[in-house]
């Protein structure tokens, strides 16, 4: 059993407990908003808050990357707008919920509750205004319990190698993480596991770990 789950395992939360409203951040809804509103500019279309509106999304990405270039002074709103509303369609998708200790959206992360993975949407929302892992912002990158990450590689590498343009979208980032989540929750099954629900305290108990083996 994963010291992920066995932190889960003290609070005992079931799958089955009636879940409590969200309260989403301030920053975030402002931030999301203007993302609705940048799109609706360039597409002409309202964005629901889906995985479907994110072609849309994708559409504006380069648009945005052209005007990056051009201004690179708009690049931190940019990327936090476009993290805030992927990261709203990622709750929403993935049943999770966001941790800004600090209202810090740059640094906040979304984090699961049916499997314990985490991910700053700003610093994805870098990468892919970058189209690289190498860039000025917030890092994008999976956090996962030591013991989980080999279950997410081996499941990513089975996936079909994409061309640069379709990698670094939000829709593909979408299904990454879906992929990767299920592959999570499978292996909780597997080892009867499945019943567990992680929650802000098992988070925050593992980043605190974390920062002080560092």
């Amino acid at each position: 059993m994963s010291a992920a789950f066995r932190r889960a395992l003290r609070h005992h939360r079931p799958v089955s407990e009636p879940l409590q409203p969200d309260d989403v951040p301030a920053p975030v809804v402002e931030l999301a908003e203007n993302c609705r509103q940048y799109v609706l500019q360039a597409t002409g279309v309202e964005l629901d808050h889906t995985s479907d509106t994110l072609p849309l999304v994708d559409h504006y990405l380069v648009t945005a990357r052209d005007a990056v270039a051009e201004r690179p002074e708009i690049l931190p709103l940019t990327a936090r707008a476009l993290g805030a509303y992927f990261g709203e369609v990622m709750r929403g998708g993935l049943d999770a919920f966001w941790r800004l200790p600090d209202d810090d959206i740059e640094n906040g992360l979304i984090c699961c509750r049916r499997a314990f993975m985490a991910f700053c949407p700003v610093g994805i929302a870098h990468e892919l205004l970058a189209q690289s892992t190498q860039h000025s912002g917030s890092d994008g990158a999976l956090r996962l319990a030591p013991e989980d990450r080999v279950i997410v590689a081996a499941r990513l590498d089975l996936l079909p190698e994409l061309e640069p343009r379709d990698y670094y979208t939000f829709s593909t980032r979408y299904d990454s993480l879906e992929i990767s989540e299920a592959a999570l929750r499978a292996a909780a099954l597997e080892g009867g596991q499945s019943d567990v629900r992680f929650e802000y305290e098992d988070y925050d108990e593992y980043f605190e770990e974390v920062a002080q083996n560092q």
